[in-house]
């Protein structure tokens, strides 16, 4: 699996010498790409959204939550240089490291000195753009930025997960792990199947009691279990 690692900067050289840095280390990282203004996509006025992906589109695997871009969108027309990079899930670490070491802004304590001086992440706004994706409108799940949430299964590619346990506020990591929506969906799926096999039975619907044992089985094959045939 592909992770995304990204990077802050307020000036072009610190960037570009943390980029040869990377190319440099033992870590096989792909695509690695300062992002300004002069970069595609990048708009002076508006925020990217699952239609219009702006500087994001040029990056392979760009799974951030919708506030994560958007605050290093709002450090490019601030006048800094965003650096991201592709990197092998085993090689997070090392990445991270290498990074680490280079002159990176950190992100968290910069937004908060914007937000202090009048800039935030509107909620109304927030809502608006995850019913853009198809997600549920609420904040914590527009900003889903936790380690433990799930994706939900009908999730666009720009939509991911930030590791919190692979990175800092200087270096972050992200991702959008199939895998665990489709776990997701499978117990889902499960779940349904094995209240269509019930309802089927009270009221003798066999049709629908089999649309559940098949639906129980799909769910199980999606959590890679076998089904439970007892």
């Amino acid at each position: 699996m592909t992770r995304t690692i990204t990077a802050f900067f307020d000036d072009r050289n610190d960037a570009e010498a943390a980029q040869e840095r990377l190319k440099q280390s033992r870590v096989d990282a792909d695509h690695i790409r300062i992002h300004d203004k002069a970069s595609d996509g990048y708009n002076e006025t508006t925020r990217s959204t699952h239609e219009d992906r702006g500087i994001w589109a040029s990056i392979k695997n760009a799974f951030l939550p919708d506030h994560d871009r958007h605050t290093y969108e709002e450090g490019v027309r601030r006048g800094g240089f965003l650096l991201t990079a592709d990197v092998d899930d085993d090689a997070v670490g090392e990445a991270v490291s290498v990074l680490e070491e280079a002159n990176t802004v950190d992100i968290d304590e910069r937004a908060e000195s914007w937000r202090s001086s009048g800039w935030d992440y509107e909620p109304a706004e927030a809502a608006a753009t995850a019913a853009s994706y198809g997600l549920d409108a609420s904040p914590d799940r527009a900003f889903a930025t936790s380690g433990d949430d799930v994706p939900p299964a009908n999730t666009s590619s720009i939509y991911g997960r930030r590791d919190l346990d692979r990175g800092s506020s200087r270096v972050r990591s992200y991702g959008n792990d199939h895998s665990i929506g489709s776990k997701a969906k499978g117990m889902a799926d499960e779940a349904l199947g094995n209240v269509k096999q019930a309802t089927g039975s009270v009221f003798g619907n066999e049709s629908l009691k089999h649309d559940g044992i098949e639906q129980e089985r799909r769910g199980e094959s999606e959590q890679g279990k076998g089904p439970d045939r007892s």
